[in-house]
């Protein structure tokens, strides 16, 4: 499960600054990544008991995909704005039950 926000939920692009708000959206890209763990058993093995650190989060997909999917020890969600993390923090509250490796910073 995983909430997106923003004041322009389906006009995203890239702006500089306080009107940033790249994070608040489930990007084509992080998809992709989350359904690859999904569907590469090697890769799913490599993660598997390691600690997991994701830079600019955003929403979050990837990382939650490696702590449910992969089964990694510890997954650590990091991103700089503070809308960003409050969407974060809620998506990793909303699993918590299958991924609760996650933390978020």
């Amino acid at each position: 499960h995983v909430r997106e926000g923003g004041e322009y939920a389906d006009t995203a692009g890239v702006t500089k600054g306080a009107e940033d708000q790249t994070g608040l959206y489930v990007w084509g890209a992080s998809v992709v990544l989350a359904q690859w763990f999904t569907s590469t058993p090697s890769l799913r093995s490599e993660l598997e008991g390691r600690s997991v650190c994701e830079l600019g989060a955003g929403c979050g997909v990837p990382g939650l995909a490696a702590a449910v999917v992969a089964n990694a020890q510890s997954v650590l969600l990091t991103d700089l704005r503070l809308a960003t993390l409050e969407i974060l923090r809620h998506n990793v509250q909303l699993n918590q039950q299958v991924a609760p490796a996650c933390e978020v910073r």
